[in-house]
């Protein structure tokens, strides 16, 4: 069967019970396999770049952290994953977020990449536990162990495809399901040109999964509508 690669995005951070269950009825309307790119939820961005900015400030770090917290436990906590499932990504959240205090309390400085990738491994964390509820455990791959091979050209580097596709489908294709934090626009695109896969993105999703829930204009919905989109 065809490989799927779902651009899971204009998901709300405070969508809580409703991005739940946005994020689960989206990949129940996905046939394995199935890849799911995931950037940070709608906002979360945001929230990271200004943290970034703010020069090391206790009192903006810790609150920034707060938020993100919130939202994400939120919604993971609205999840019907097996026990043991939602122990781990609550774990994982907590983690990362104690590392994302960390970077901020200090200032930021050399580290912004790594903060502003905070998001999407947050949010990748709540979309992996969501397969799980789905009885579909699916791994968190992370970019780097993708393998993109870039090559220099005459307008800048770009990403050898062919050269990328066999690296990637060693690290994807023995999973029916997996989640990669991504951030970087275009990066599921990338990921199924590589592997010659079907790109779907989470409007095409919301299509199929139309008459299972109901979408809310961000911020108060469990997904943002696209900006233009009816």
């Amino acid at each position: 069967m065809e490989r799927i690669i779902l651009e899971l995005d204009y998901i709300a951070l405070d969508g809580g019970e409703r991005a739940a269950a946005a994020i689960e009825d989206i990949l129940d309307a996905c046939e394995d396999p199935l890849v799911a790119v995931v950037p940070a939820f709608r906002g979360v961005s945001d929230i990271l770049a200004e943290s970034a900015d703010g020069g090391g400030k206790r009192g903006s770090a810790e609150a920034a952290v707060f938020r993100l917290r919130e939202g994400h436990l939120a919604i993971a906590e609205a999840m019907e994953a097996p026990a043991a499932a939602s122990f781990a990504a609550c774990l994982r959240i907590e983690v990362l977020l104690h590392r994302l205090l960390a970077l901020l309390s200090a200032g930021g400085k050399g580290e912004r990449s790594e903060i502003l990738a905070a998001g999407a491994r947050l949010s990748a964390t709540c979309v992996a536990l969501a397969f799980a509820a789905l009885g579909r455990p699916a791994p968190i791959v992370e970019p780097k162990e993708l393998g993109l091979v870039a090559r220099a050209g005459p307008a800048g580097p770009h990403v050898d495809l062919d050269a990328s596709g066999p690296i990637i489908l060693s690290a994807l294709g023995r999973f029916p399901c997996a989640v990669v934090p991504g951030d970087s626009e275009g990066a599921a695109a990338v990921i199924a040109s590589a592997l010659g896969a079907r790109l779907r993105d989470a409007e095409a999703a919301r299509g199929l999964a139309r008459a299972r829930f109901a979408f809310a204009p961000f911020p108060r919905g469990g997904i943002a509508q696209k900006p233009g989109v009816a």
